[in-house]
C-alpha cells in the first residue's frame, strides 16, 4: 500500500512575516503596578502618603480628614499611620452621605456637606501627590523605556490608573522616535477636569 504524502506548508518569506507582525494591532492593559514602578503608591497606601504630605503643607485641612477617618474607623491613629485603602474610605464616605440624610438619620456633626468637603480635601491631596510624581521626568523613565521597547504605532494602551504616567511616557517615546502616539484610554483618572496650580511636565 502506497504511503500518503503530505505536502509541507510553504513557509512565508521572512519579509512578509515581518510586515504581518507590524500590522498586527495589540492591546496593553495597565494596572497599579505600572505606576508603582514610578514610585506612586498603590490604593492601599496612597491615602497615607497623600495625607502625610498634606499635613506638612496644611495641617488644618489634614486634621479635617483625620477627624473623619477617626469617625469612620474608630481604630485609626495618625501615630500608627494605619490609613485605610482609599477606595474603601471613599465608599464609606458615600454610604455615610446616604445614611446621614433626612431619609435616614440626619447627623448634625457629619452633615452631607461636611462629609463631601472632607472627601474633596482628600481627593485633592491625592491629586496633588500624583501630580508631583508625574512632573518628575526621571520617575517615569521605567515606563518610557518600556514604551520605547514594546509599544508600536497602532497599538492601544488601556490604563486603569489614576495618573497619566503612561501618557507622558508615550510622549517621551514619541519625541525620541518621531512616531505617532498609540491610543491611550485612561479609565481611572482622578479630578483632571478641575484645574490645579501644578508645575509643567519637563521632558527628558
Amino acid at each position: 500500500m502506497a504511503k500518503t504524502k503530505f505536502a509541507k506548508p510553504k513557509a512565508k518569506p521572512k519579509r512578509k512575516q515581518s510586515v504581518a507582525r507590524k500590522r498586527r494591532r495589540r492591546v496593553f492593559i495597565l494596572g497599579a503596578g505600572a505606576s508603582a514602578s514610578c514610585g506612586i503608591a498603590v490604593a492601599r497606601d496612597i491615602l497615607r502618603e497623600a495625607m502625610q504630605r498634606l499635613a506638612r503643607r496644611n495641617a488644618e485641612q489634614a486634621d479635617r480628614v483625620h477627624y473623619l477617618l477617626r469617625y469612620l474607623y474608630p481604630g485609626f491613629s495618625e501615630d500608627l499611620s494605619n490609613y485605610p485603602n482609599v477606595e474603601d474610605f471613599l465608599n464609606l464616605v458615600e454610604m455615610a452621605k446616604e445614611f446621614h440624610g433626612e431619609a435616614y438619620i440626619a447627623s448634625k456633626r457629619w452633615s452631607q456637606k461636611r462629609l463631601q468637603e472632607a472627601a474633596d480635601i482628600s481627593l485633592r491631596a491625592i491629586t496633588e501627590y500624583i501630580w508631583e510624581f508625574m512632573a518628575d521626568a526621571d520617575r517615569r523613565r521605567v515606563l518610557s523605556d518600556l514604551a520605547g521597547e514594546l509599544v508600536r504605532p497602532g497599538d492601544v494602551v488601556v490604563s486603569f490608573n489614576w495618573d497619566f504616567m503612561i501618557d507622558l511616557a508615550l510622549e517621551d517615546r514619541d519625541e525620541n522616535s518621531g512616531e505617532t502616539k498609540p491610543r491611550v484610554p485612561s479609565l481611572g483618572s482622578l479630578l483632571w477636569d478641575q484645574p490645579l496650580d501644578c508645575p509643567k511636565f519637563p521632558r527628558r
